[in-house]
């Protein structure tokens, strides 16, 4: 973003969003405030997804000069996944990391639905992890319903059963976490696809063959426990984050997997008092 700092306020206006440096508090991106914005971000503070900034009155008037609209600004760092190399136990400690991640916001009360690639940003190395994107939270139901026209839609990551009500425009019907959990299931894949600078529209089954052909083996368990959360049939996955967890536990133990649970360590370390007030 350059300085002309009326050029921000413009883009706000028309984008809701806009980037920029501010020095010793590094990369914002600084959005409009919508509805209860402010509060939901208060709400997941802690956790591995944008962290409010708090602007002095000056710094204000000097991103968006007389502005009037309230605008929240939250950090911003990193690419998405896969844009760096990875290791196998970076990918898998990442993974697990995410998990942890996406059942703390749960215990929050809200259900994160938009799991891709390029709503997970990280620096080289797999460093400083983070969610962004964070429309796609949604308050969680006790009835583990969620209509369709809410959860939002990208074809090559979502799951089976959504893609058909999407596509026979059932509005008025919903999904279940299980189509969330197969996001997750192939996020492993989409993210070696993405390493491979594969098209968004090259088909997914080029992404699971070169998953199998890093992980397939060495750590066949792993490839097995992403192939499951993306079965085709909803009854064949776990049916939350929260039971997904606990299969991770039991399933990814073993030397071939002490690298991925030292990253998940590395990556979990800052938000450990967070997860641990969460019984995570």
């Amino acid at each position: 973003m350059s300085n002309n700092w009326g050029l921000l306020a413009e883009e706000l206006e028309k984008r809701r969003h806009a980037f920029v440096a501010i020095p010793g508090k590094g990369t914002l991106v600084i959005r409009r405030i919508r509805g209860n914005d402010l509060s939901f971000f208060q709400q997941l503070e802690g956790l591995a997804v944008p962290q409010t900034a708090v602007l002095s009155e000056e710094e204000r008037k000097v991103l968006v000069g007389d502005y009037a609209d309230p605008i929240l600004a939250t950090h911003y760092a990193g690419r998405w996944l896969g844009y760096y190399p990875f290791t196998p136990g970076q990918l898998i400690g990442a993974w697990l990391f995410l998990l942890e991640q996406f059942v703390a916001i749960r215990r929050r009360g809200w259900l994160y639905t938009d799991i891709k690639f390029a709503n997970v940003v990280c620096r080289p190395g797999v460093q400083d992890v983070r969610i962004i994107d964070l429309e796609g939270c949604l308050p969680l139901t006790s009835e583990d319903a969620y209509l369709v026209d809410k959860v939002p839609y990208s074809l090559k990551f979502t799951a089976p059963e959504h893609v058909t009500l999407v596509r026979k425009k059932l509005k008025g019907e919903s999904v279940k976490e299980a189509a969330i959990v197969y996001q997750l299931g192939i996020l492993p894949a989409c993210a070696m696809g993405a390493l491979k600078r594969l098209h968004i529209r090259t088909p997914l089954s080029k992404s699971w063959k070169l998953f199998r052909e890093q992980f397939g083996e060495r750590y066949a368990r792993f490839y097995k426990l992403c192939r499951t959360c993306a079965h085709p049939r909803i009854d064949r996955r776990p049916a939350t984050f929260e039971a997904l967890l606990e299969q991770a536990h039991a399933a990814l133990s073993g030397t071939e997997y002490r690298r991925a649970w030292k990253v998940r360590e590395r990556l979990r370390a800052p938000y450990g008092p967070v997860l641990a007030s969460l019984g995570l």
